[in-house]
């Protein structure tokens, strides 16, 4: 800042929703089933009650190339949820975190 303090970024998580998905023994199941939506929203839920308890920013990727829509974002009580067309999300969340650290954006 103009004053000579300093001014801390919002911790800020991203994550690659479908990564997470087919790893996470709570989720893999549905996920590898073919019932990806499910998985997907479970994943979703247990991220607003991370950041609701940890008090964290949290944005999650999921590729979306395959499902004839644009990249768009939505928020869901609180976290971002970006459905990524162009890139895939480890793309997305590399080109994101390099936009961080060269404009030191924050998140609000």
């Amino acid at each position: 800042t103009n004053d000579g303090s300093v001014e801390i970024a919002s911790p800020v998580i991203l994550v690659d929703g479908y990564n997470v998905c087919g790893y996470w023994g709570k989720l893999k199941s549905d996920f590898l089933n073919g019932n990806q939506g499910i998985a997907r929203q479970m994943l979703i839920d247990e991220l607003v009650s991370f950041s609701a308890v940890r008090e964290i920013k949290v944005v999650v990727v999921f590729d979306a190339a395959l499902s004839g829509q644009s990249t768009h974002t939505e928020t869901y009580k609180g976290v971002d949820v970006v459905y990524s067309a162009d890139l895939s999300a480890d793309c997305w969340i590399e080109k994101e975190v390099n936009q961080i650290m060269k404009f030191s954006i924050r998140w609000n």
